[in-house]
């Protein structure tokens, strides 16, 4: 009879931040593959941010940080993390190739041409992807419907957090879902 040793399926699979609502410091921990789909619905309902752990970079990253528990009721618990490794997580976000940025025929999100009138289609109660800006900075990205829309501004409703306050953001910081 052999007994298997679970510290050493006590991988790093996901890493998840950001700064909780009602704290006063951010935090971080990572989370192995076995809950990845849970501590996903978790982070997203607690506007966090999650990064997959896939190359060398983000398992140094995340052996530096300590295992995550996710709570029966999809509570995530993590330790506060520093300012600084906040900043060096927001850093292991992938970025869209080329940037970002607006030409005269449309807007270039992650090598793909959005035409202006495509833009000009979005009307209230339209579901789009919208960044959860801290101090700013977006620290995740997640579903919202669209309240009202005054020139570039969009008033949003997050989708899942319906009794939150309406949140008003730049259309930078809106993106389109995918059809279907």
């Amino acid at each position: 009879m052999s007994t298997t040793n679970n510290t050493k399926s006590a991988m790093p699979a996901l890493i998840v931040f950001g700064t909780p609502k009602g704290a006063k410091a951010p935090h971080a921990a990572w989370f192995r593959a076995a809950y990845a789909a849970r501590v996903v619905t978790a982070a997203r309902r607690q506007a966090l941010t999650t990064i997959t752990v896939e190359s060398n970079e983000t398992l140094a990253v995340a052996a530096t940080l300590k295992e995550g528990q996710l709570k029966a009721g999809g509570q995530l618990i993590m330790p506060c993390v520093s300012q600084d490794m906040l900043s060096q997580l927001r850093g292991l976000m992938p970025q869209p190739p080329g940037g970002s940025g607006a030409s005269p025929t449309g807007s270039t999100i992650v090598g793909v041409q959005v035409p202006v009138a495509v833009w000009d289609t979005l009307k209230p109660t339209d579901v789009v992807l919208a960044a959860h800006l801290e101090n700013g900075v977006p620290d995740g990205w997640y579903e919202a419907i669209i309240m009202k829309i005054e020139g570039g501004t969009f008033t949003l409703r997050w989708a899942d957090y319906p009794r939150d306050p309406m949140v008003r953001v730049q259309r930078q910081h809106i993106a389109l879902m995918y059809p279907g």
